[in-house]
Formats: C-alpha cells, sequence, structure tokens
C-alpha cells in the first residue's frame, strides 16, 4: 500500500496507528478509544477533504524528494507534528493510507503514562505557542490551506476539552450551559464515530464509564505537562 501511494505521486504517507494491548488496563483502553479518533477517524476526514493528514509519530514514510526539500529537522519533544508543519507550509501533502496499520504497545503503569502524556500534551502546547503567530500571519496573508492545520493546532487534547466543558456547565447562565451541553453532545457522536469507523468493541464503550476518573488523574500531572512545554525540554523514552 505504501508503494502504490508513493506510486500515485504521494509526497508523504502516514498509516493507521493504533494500540496494541488495550486489553492491559483501564488506562491502554483509554488511550486506544482515542487513538481511534486522532489515528483513524480525524485522517480519514483530512483525506476525504484532500488535506494534509499529519503524521502521528510511527506509521509514515516520506518520499527522498521531500526529505531532500524538508530535512527532517525537527528539535522538539513532538517532533512528528512539528515536522508535519514544516511540511503543509512547504505545500505537501500527507496522504493516508487506512488500509494499512500499525500498533505499538503502550504504559501500563502511572509513571510511564504520566512521562508520555506529559511528553505529548506538553510538546503540543509548546507547538500551538510558537506555531500558531506564524500560522495565522500566513493565512491572512492569503494562504487558505494552512488554514485547516491552524485550526487543529488549536484543538486542546481531548480529556482537557471535556474538564473545560465541564467547568462551563457549572456556570450559572443559561447560554454558556446550552454551549456546554452542544460541546458534549459534538464530543459524544466524535467518540462513538471514531469507534464505529475504527471497529471499537464493546469493551471500548464500556471503558468510557471511567474517563472522568483520567481525567481528574491529568489534572495531578498539569504541573508536569507545563515543565514539557518549555523549550528546552527533553525527550524522556516511555518505560513500557
Amino acid at each position: 500500500m505504501f508503494l502504490i501511494s508513493y506510486l500515485n505521486g504521494a509526497d508523504a504517507v502516514q498509516c493507521r496507528y493504533t494500540v496494541n494491548n488495550p486489553q492491559a488496563s483501564l488506562r491502554t483502553r483509554l488511550m486506544h478509544v482515542a487513538f481511534l479518533a486522532f489515528n483513524v477517524l480525524r485522517p480519514r476526514g483530512r483525506e476525504r477533504w484532500g488535506l494534509s493528514v499529519g503524521i502521528s509519530g510511527n506509521g509514515f514514510g516520506l518520499s527522498r524528494e521531500v526529505l531532500q526539500s524538508v530535512p527532517y529537522c525537527a528539535r522538539s519533544v513532538v517532533e512528528d507534528l512539528e515536522y508535519h508543519l514544516a511540511l503543509v507550509r512547504a505545500g505537501m501533502r500527507v496522504r493516508f493510507v487506512d488500509a494499512t496499520t500499525v500498533r505499538a504497545d503502550m504504559p501500563t503503569g502511572g509513571t510511564g503514562t504520566g512521562s508520555q502524556r506529559a511528553r505529548w500534551e506538553g510538546g503540543r502546547f509548546r507547538m500551538m505557542r510558537e506555531q500558531i503567530p506564524p500560522l495565522t500571519q500566513a493565512v491572512f496573508r492569503g494562504r487558505l490551506r494552512l488554514l485547516e492545520p491552524l485550526l487543529e493546532l488549536l484543538l486542546l487534547p481531548l480529556g482537557w476539552h471535556v474538564l473545560l466543558l465541564l467547568i462551563t456547565l457549572l456556570i450559572p447562565f443559561a447560554l454558556t450551559q446550552g454551549y456546554a451541553l452542544f460541546g458534549f453532545s459534538v464530543v459524544v457522536l466524535h467518540v462513538l464515530a471514531a469507534l464505529w469507523v475504527g471497529g471499537g468493541t464493546i469493551k471500548d464503550l464500556a471503558a468510557l464509564a471511567s474517563a472522568p476518573f483520567y481525567i481528574l488523574w491529568k489534572l495531578t500531572q498539569l504541573p508536569r505537562l507545563l515543565k514539557t512545554a518549555h523549550k528546552d525540554a527533553t525527550w524522556i523514552r516511555t518505560k513500557r
């Protein structure tokens, strides 16, 4: 499938990237659901709209011409996101290879999970701080194809969106409460659609009942996350 995509003229390709051990714990089960949303549902939508689908860290391929034109010089702890932004700013597009899947074991313990989430989410906050201003300027200068990467970068991790919606729901004002309920409905539809297109099971659906506790745990990781968002943060290998 990778070869076919290259023969069709793709600059780069990204296949499905999912969790190999969802049965190991509730955390890995929730991560499996999140990966179905982030690494399957969203790339499928972007591919259908003719957009660059992104790079997920595992399961991507680059042509020699792309590497010569845009060298892989990303240095942040989320080098895949950083490099993808460099590709789209260079006018290139990553295609989605939906029929091919790579799977990776996720950490089951709190220490490994904490370091991994801090690296992913803290690094994303750093990219938001560094990349949103130049992307916004480029869009206003007429490079409208950069609008979707900009909007995607503005999205917080799903758990933080849910937390903010919960806080908004507690505000005693009908308009904001209505907005929060609408936001929750969008999140629910998003997760259900991810389970549908990604081949989720009833076990994945049942694991969502533990999502509130997972969000509370993420709150305890906030100091670590903010530390990882610094420019001088170092990449730490996750214990698996």
